[in-house]
């Protein structure tokens, strides 16, 4: 009985230290100087999870545990105001786009415009993209066609907004939405309704996003 009991309080004090840990680290903000190698880093880590795929429910709840650090971590950066290149100011936006708010896609979609004033060229589209997951988060028809879904029925694009035309779309360097159809076509068929994706489905499906065939 004693032996549960001092493991018990093992446990919780590890934990507790765990947290503590995380949250300083969450909270610290690094120098100047370092502050494009640590959110080049961060953004390293947030596509390096994503390329592994999801095989296993340890491996979702290690996406959403080092997910969750990520943004808490980007979201005290942004708010410090103490991003200054336009690199910075991308890979902030695209950690921020994984987020879990409404706010973070609309604070990803303003550092993309940013980062695309100061140079980022790619960044003009990613601002459509952050922009469609805000307009997705709460409920609305998304613009460019960007936001897939994947439920019990399979891939499909999210509803769209009718009034946005691809002349608009070219305006952001969005293809036109005849294209993105034949693209979640060609991922249904490839990967059929998989939702949680290996890795070798996700270098499937990132093939086809680009332009490429899966035999390629």
């Amino acid at each position: 009985m004693k032996i549960s009991k001092i493991a018990t309080v093992t446990v919780v004090s590890l934990a507790l230290a765990i947290f503590a840990i995380f949250s300083y680290k969450v909270n610290s903000l690094p120098p100047a100087d370092n502050l494009s190698n640590v959110l080049e880093n961060l953004y390293a880590q947030d596509q390096a999870i994503r390329q592994a795929g999801l095989n296993n429910p340890i491996d979702i709840a290690k996406m959403m545990l080092t997910d969750w650090y990520r943004i808490k971590k980007v979201r005290r950066i942004v708010d410090a105001d103490i991003l200054l290149a336009a690199q910075d100011y991308a890979n902030a936006a695209k950690i921020l786009q994984h987020g879990s708010k409404s706010s973070d896609f609309l604070k990803a979609k303003e550092l993309s415009i940013k980062a695309f004033e100061l140079g980022e060229s790619a960044m003009l589209k990613h601002s459509a993209l952050a922009e469609d997951r805000y307009l997705k988060s709460i409920g609305k028809a998304q613009k460019y066609g960007s936001q897939i879904v994947c439920d019990a029925s399979g891939w499909h694009l999210y509803k769209l907004d009718p009034q946005i035309t691809d002349r608009d779309r070219a305006e952001k360097n969005i293809e036109p939405i005849d294209q993105m159809i034949k693209k979640v076509a060609m991922i249904q068929t490839e990967i059929g309704n998989n939702c949680m994706m290996s890795k070798e489905q996700i270098n499937i499906f990132e093939k086809i996003m680009s332009g490429q065939s899966s035999e390629n």
